[in-house]
């Protein structure tokens, strides 16, 4: 569901226009409904033509048409749907003592890119415990995705503010890195973005390429702080990027694709990645969510993920069950903190997200009126038939 206002099920809608145009059809080969010549009184007598019986003879007809239509309009399952607060989760137009602070477009932040890895292996499934304290199983793209969309929106329960005032931007790689977003404060759009990256299929577009991935979102932050004057509307406060973030997540190691041995950026390797990062002036948070990662013989893997993050001002995470992706996020937030004009900090109310069948609207839905009041028509129709307007061939 997109929008407020009413909906119906388009396939039931679908389905019961082609029963109409069968009915249709249907009717052209059969006799049309004939009125009662004669009634039988309560005494057994035959009622005259011109007795109010005779001119309402045709009602359970009618009743039953009736019925029909209301059962139909059960079958669409209409439904009005109207946006919640995302944060009491109550209607808006229905919230009292609430206040409204108008907040200035910010023209001061962090430049914050997130690459997230969309490999084969993300696909595996894993438990993931939700913000009602819940376990479900989810992907590991699906978990990455909704603590990255937490990460951007905010997040009550954890603390989170949001990063209402940063530039952000979206990133995912296998192979290659594919853009999805440059950098934004329209966070709708990138969230949109984010719930569309799903994990590749094809193994021709498989692969780990952290290095490449890190070495073009750098040149994407670069090219962000050439054009930033040159693309400002007439009269439009220029934003300043006060420092400029990486937070790059995967559950794997350095492993391009083999066909890209010999390409001379797929396969940049993470040392010389983060050299250029960091004469770029950007900071790389890495994150692998496989704990394997930990093990003592990928120790010479870890190091280098260590180091890579490292030499450039960041940290290298690994999420486990000690340390949860959500807890290495909320790091990460605290350390990078930007703020708007006047030092003031903007909070931004929890958002849910549709991915994990949560909704900003809630559905009122009429199917159940409908279905009693065609059962009552129904039931009134052959009531009817059998009683007051018994009929006599």
């Amino acid at each position: 569901m997109d929008s407020a206002g009413l909906h119906v099920n388009l396939w039931a809608l679908g389905f019961l226009c082609l029963l109409f145009v069968l009915f249709g059809i249907g009717q052209r080969f059969t006799k049309p409904y004939s009125q009662a010549k004669y009634f039988l009184s309560q005494k057994g007598k035959f009622l005259s033509l011109n007795s109010w019986r005779t001119r309402f003879s045709t009602s359970p007809f009618y009743l039953l048409i009736a019925s029909l239509f209301l059962f139909s309009l059960a079958f669409l399952d209409p439904y009005w749907s109207f946006p919640l607060d995302p944060q009491t989760k109550e209607p808006k137009e229905q919230q009292e003592g609430t206040e409204t602070e108008e907040l200035p477009v910010p023209t001061e932040g962090i430049a914050i890119y997130m690459v997230l890895d969309q490999s084969g292996s993300m696909g595996t499934p894993v438990e993931y415990i939700g913000s009602d304290g819940k376990t479900i199983r989810l992907s590991r793209l699906q978990v990455m995705k909704e603590i990255s969309r937490l990460f951007v929106e905010g997040e009550k329960d954890l603390g989170w503010s949001g990063r209402v005032n940063d530039m952000i931007g979206l990133v995912s790689f296998a192979r290659t890195a594919q853009i999805h977003s440059p950098l934004t404060l329209d966070h709708k759009t990138l969230i949109e973005q984010l719930n569309k990256i799903e994990v590749v299929r094809r193994q021709g577009d498989d692969g780990t390429a952290i290095g490449y991935a890190i070495y073009k979102t750098v040149n994407l932050i670069q090219a962000s702080r050439y054009f930033a004057e040159e693309l400002l509307a007439p009269g439009e406060a220029p934003y300043t990027i006060e420092s400029s973030v990486i937070i790059l997540v995967t559950d794997g190691i350095q492993s391009p694709n083999p066909l890209d041995q010999n390409h001379p950026y797929r396969n940049m390797g993470l040392i010389e990645a983060s050299n250029y990062a960091k004469e770029q002036g950007v900071r790389v948070y890495l994150i692998n969510i496989d704990p394997a990662v930990a093990a003592p013989q990928y120790r010479s893997l870890y190091n280098e993920l260590e180091k890579t993050a490292e030499s450039t001002g960041g940290r290298f995470y690994v999420a486990d069950q000690s340390t949860s992706l959500s807890e290495i996020y909320e790091n990460i937030d605290t350390l990078e903190k930007s703020r708007l004009p006047g030092n003031r900090l903007v909070e931004l109310p929890v958002a849910e997200n549709t991915e994990l069948d949560r909704s900003l609207f809630e559905e009122k839905h009429f199917f159940q009126i409908f279905l009693l009041l065609g059962t009552a028509l129904f039931f009134l129709s052959l009531l009817t038939e059998s009683t007051v307007f018994r009929r006599v061939p």
